[in-house]
């Protein structure tokens, strides 16, 4: 990924003094930007009133589960969602919470996490272990059943099961041995015919053993019995989910493998002689074949009809198998689009369907033909680039959930846009570039390369951006799902001169292209091929201008299997001709994580970790005028984690490792201090500084550089032309020119703290809020929110 820097630093020497005494330096603590969204593995709901619903989903983030409420009476009304106080990124859980289930009477929340399972209560401040060793596990009622590893090496997994109590207490009464040992999880799920439980082994040759007692009725000595075929055997085809109808139909879908996937598409399975004989068919959803299904198949027996959802895609005419759509046929609300994840019927309105969306998350009606996002307060938005022009007022965030533009930035008037996905394409983006000369032409990435040049304004049907380039077409033939654009630069000299870089999964890889011509046509800069195709793995590319010719300076990502993998490549642009070098101040194991240009553009900053016995982060400098390489210089000798990106302003650098920001000053590159730590668990994905700006696995932070220690305050007042805000002696003092109806306050981890109606235009209230700053949501009568900042801070 390219991290840019724009500030104003003067690095022009490659000497540098270990002696020099230096003040320690410091972050303020990070301030949350309006980017909402993210990456949904799970969803839970049920109700708890008769008009009026929970849910719950788990995100590929720190904060790794959200809560919310929702009314469905005569209106429907969703609430924003609040991290769990008890699963927020503080508590250590991470971004792997993969199953989370409901113990309806107790409201008492389950989840698995690394072999684990927690439960919480919905306020509790923690959560407590249950069990370990599982591998997935299932709650119908007031019974639940987890498939456990064996603790005898190579044995057969075993099947725990138990009732939860009133109070939400689970106690193991029974259990036996399974068939086999499962290399990956089991799906579960419970017959609608005859209330067993079905194990689900995925593959290209499945297998289905089943509990032959009911869920809530299994001993010790219930048999068990495996499916004739658990699904066709079919070339291409990865049976990954399944489903059971009403009348015992059972339902399969497939994928082509994940190391090939385009090689056909989707398919649809079914049976309705419990799997003697089979049916199946492509789904045929729009757009180009392959990828991947979802996570489980939701079945609606209607009037007359049935309904089949999985991931993307859903059917509403069996008798068609090979006609599916995504949702949204009709209407898609603010390009939320459902992806390959989980589907989940909401539990009072089976018309509302849940989904994972591109976004975060969301929910279809009408029988798929409309999709809505639902994505407020789901602080889990991986932002993973972020690019502004000269002046640092208009600015580009590339993320898992899509690009995000900032305008009139860090000003009274700051504007944060909703998502785009150029040209509807949903894949996680990973890179951008705004160019130097005009604000209005942006590069973005994920496995492609899109362009605006009007600052990503819609005209009609035309949302602004166009696809500029793909290495998935001929000649080079990169795979179109496991291909990253790690990065896009734009030179500050000539911007007509463009390049990325990708990178691909598996074994395959990657290369470097260009453009001469701003982004119109592009051709491959082979750096040790010497034909057009793969070549290296791209990390992160700089162009500065040596002796009046442009030159890029290329990152590769190491593989001590393939000649040449490592270290920075220097190609020179003469005569629209490349003149290729490999640098020789690398080892064959190193792998570059970052490279940074100063202001100057007269000094290369590359971050590169050496994986050896003892793993090594380090900073190598290059002076571009001389030419010459700096000696290596070792990261925070106590911190051997993984660093991930690098920036410089304001005299410093900065080095991010796991959670952590460490910085140090550019005349003494050893002397490193830790500036600020993050929960753990949180990863930092980019550096940019003007302020400076952190994007991370939970959202974009922004935080000050102060050389002594972060100021303290015993008041700080906010105010816009609608809401002024005063914390004084542990009070908030709210006034508002419009009637508050609802008020939330937020930490910065996203969870509620405060909520209220007061229905006033003034409040004061008293919440022993802790340091830090919060975020003030206001709403009046209209469904307006206005947000504020504050900062609650004690006197030392």
């Amino acid at each position: 990924m390219i991290k840019r820097n724009l500030a104003k630093l003067l690095l022009s020497t490659c000497v540098f003094s270990s002696t020099l005494t230096v003040s320690s330096q410091t972050l303020s603590t990070p301030v949350a930007e309006g980017v909402y969204g993210g990456q949904i593995l799970d969803i839970e709901s049920w109700e708890f009133d008769t008009d009026s619903i929970y849910v719950a989903i788990s995100t590929e983030s720190p904060n790794s589960i959200f809560l919310a409420k929702a009314y469905r009476g005569s209106s429907r009304n969703n609430l924003s969602f609040s991290v769990l106080e008890s699963a927020g990124s503080d508590d250590g859980y991470g971004s792997h919470v993969e199953n989370i289930e409901i113990h309806q009477q107790s409201n008492t929340l389950f989840f698995l996490t690394n072999g684990s399972v927690y439960k919480t209560g919905l306020t509790a401040s923690s959560a407590s272990l249950v069990s370990d060793l599982v591998k997935a596990f299932i709650i119908q009622n007031d019974t639940m059943c987890l498939v456990k590893n064996n603790l005898i090496a190579g044995g057969n997994d075993t099947l725990e099961f138990g009732p939860i109590d009133a109070l939400g207490n689970f106690t193991s009464t029974n259990g036996f041995s399974l068939l086999k040992r499962f290399n990956d999880p089991p799906q579960l799920l419970i017959s609608p015919v005859d209330n067993q439980l079905h194990l689900f082994d995925r593959g290209t040759n499945p297998q289905r053993q089943m509990i032959m007692d009911p869920f809530n009725g299994m001993t010790n000595s219930s048999p068990i019995a495996s499916a004739v075929s658990a699904a066709p055997i079919v070339a291409n085809a990865d049976w990954r989910t399944t489903g059971i109808a009403d009348d015992g139909t059972i339902y399969v879908a497939g994928q082509p493998p994940l190391d090939s996937p385009t090689d056909t598409d989707r398919r649809i399975a079914w049976s309705t002689d419990n799997g003697f004989n089979w049916d199946y068919e492509f789904m045929n959803g729009p757009g180009p074949i392959g990828g991947v299904v979802g996570s489980n198949i939701i079945i609606d027996d209607l009037s007359g009809s049935r309904n089949l959802f999985c991931g993307n895609l859903f059917l509403t005419d069996t008798s068609n198998m090979g006609n599916w759509n995504n949702p949204g046929t009709v209407y898609i609300g603010n390009l939320n689009r459902a992806n390959d994840g989980k589907t989940l019927s909401d539990p009072l309105v089976n018309d509302l369907k849940y989904h994972t969306t591109n976004i975060g998350f969301g929910f279809s009606t009408s029988e798929g033909d409309s999709i809505f996002g639902w994505n407020e307060g789901i602080e889990a938005v991986q932002v993973n680039d972020i690019d502004m022009n000269p002046d640092f007022s208009i600015g580009w965030v590339a993320s898992k959930s899509g690009i995000r533009k900032v305008e009139n930035y860090n000003t009274a008037s700051e504007t944060w846009h909703s998502p785009s996905f150029p040209d509807s394409d949903g894949s996680p983006y990973l890179s951008v570039a705004v160019d130097t000369f005009d604000h209005n032409t942006v590069f973005v990435g994920n496995q492609r390369v899109y362009r605006t040049t009007n600052g990503g304004t819609s005209t009609g049907m035309d949302d602004g951006w166009e696809r500029v380039f793909t290495p998935e077409s001929s000649p080079y033939n990169f795979n179109r799902i496991n291909t990253k654009c790690n990065v896009v630069a734009i030179s500050k000299y000539d911007r007509n001169v463009v390049l990325a870089g990708f990178s691909q999964d598996y074994s395959n890889k990657g290369g470097a292209f260009y453009s001469l011509d701003g982004g119109n046509t592009w051709d491959q800069l082979l750096l040790v091929e010497t034909s057009t195709g793969e070549d290296l793995d791209v990390m992160d590319i700089e162009l500065t201008e040596e002796g009046g010719n442009i030159v890029a300076y290329i990152g590769v990502e190491s593989d001590p299997l393939t000649t040449g993998a490592y270290g920075v490549y220097r190609a020179e642009l003469s005569s629209s001709s490349w003149t290729v070098t490999h640098s020789s101040a690398f080892g064959a194991t190193d792998n570059i994580i970052d490279l940074e240009m100063n202001i100057a553009r007269d000094t290369l900053i590359v971050l590169y970790r050496d994986p050896g016995l003892l793993p090594v982060n380090n900073v190598i400098f290059k002076d571009i005028t001389a030419g010459t390489w700096s000696s290596n210089y070792p990261g925070p000798s106590s911190d051997n984690g993984f660093s991930t990106a690098i920036t410089v302003g304001d005299n410093y650098i900065f080095m991010a490792i796991d959670e952590k920001i460490y910085t140090c000053p550019v005349s003494s590159p050893l002397t490193w201090s830790l500036a600020y730590s993050y929960p753990a668990g949180i990863e930092i994905n980019v550096l940019f500084y003007d302020e400076l700006l952190v994007g991370t696995s939970t959202g974009l932070y922004a935080q000050d550089l102060e050389t002594s220690s972060v100021s303290v305050h015993d008041q700080l007042t906010q105010s816009d032309d609608n809401v002024s805000i005063l914390f004084e002696e542990g009070l908030i003092h709210v006034s508002a020119n419009f009637v508050i109806q609802n008020i939330e306050v937020f930490d910065l981890g996203g969870k509620l703290v405060y909520s209220g109606i007061p229905k006033e235009k003034n409040i004061s209230f008293n919440q022993n809020l802790k340091g830090g700053l919060y975020i003030v949501n206001t709403t009046n009568k209209s469904g307006i929110t206005h947000s504020n900042k504050i900062a609650v801070t004690q006197s030392k």
